[in-house]
C-alpha cells in the first residue's frame, strides 16, 4: 500500500510540475529545456517569467491543454 501511495504522490506532483512549466516550454525537447533553462530551478523560473512577459502571457493563464 505504501508503494501505491508513493506512486500516486509522484504522479500528482509530476502533473502539477508539468502543468506549471508546460505552457512556456511547450513543444521544446528535453535537450532544448536543459540548454535554455539549465538545472537551476530559480533561474529557470525567472527566465520563464521573463518569457511570459515578452509573450504577453501571464503566469497561470489557461491555454486549453
Amino acid at each position: 500500500m505504501q508503494e501505491l501511495k508513493r506512486k500516486v504522490k509522484g504522479a500528482l506532483l509530476g502533473i502539477a510540475y508539468g502543468d506549471s512549466f508546460g505552457m512556456p516550454t511547450e513543444m521544446w525537447t528535453p535537450e532544448q529545456i536543459r540548454e535554455r533553462l539549465g538545472n537551476d530551478i530559480e533561474a529557470a523560473c525567472a527566465e520563464l517569467k521573463e518569457q511570459q512577459i515578452q509573450n504577453l502571457k501571464d503566469a497561470g493563464v489557461w491555454n486549453g491543454d
